[in-house]
């Protein structure tokens, strides 16, 4: 999958962060639609076993952007040399 760098929710992310993990993040988007509100469809797991943002907390950043400490460190140490 291919990410948009200009959608809302990644604008903090553009050269800080993998596009692995941006990857996994839009694909965890798509239950974003199911999960809603509801906490109880979301079983977190790209949160724990990613250090991602899950389903259930994407819906709170959807009218925003998502924050560079809801990503964990290892995705945002880049080395471009």
């Amino acid at each position: 999958m291919c990410h948009n760098d200009n959608v809302t929710l990644y604008k903090k992310f553009h050269r800080f962060v993998s596009r692995y993990a941006l990857n996994y993040i839009e694909d965890e988007l798509d239950p974003v639609k199911f999960v809603g509100v509801n906490n109880g469809h979301c079983r977190c797991i790209i949160r724990y076993t990613h250090g991602l943002s899950c389903a259930c907390e994407l819906v709170s950043y959807i009218m925003g952007s998502i924050p560079l400490d809801a990503i964990n460190v290892f995705w945002t140490r880049l080395s471009f040399a």
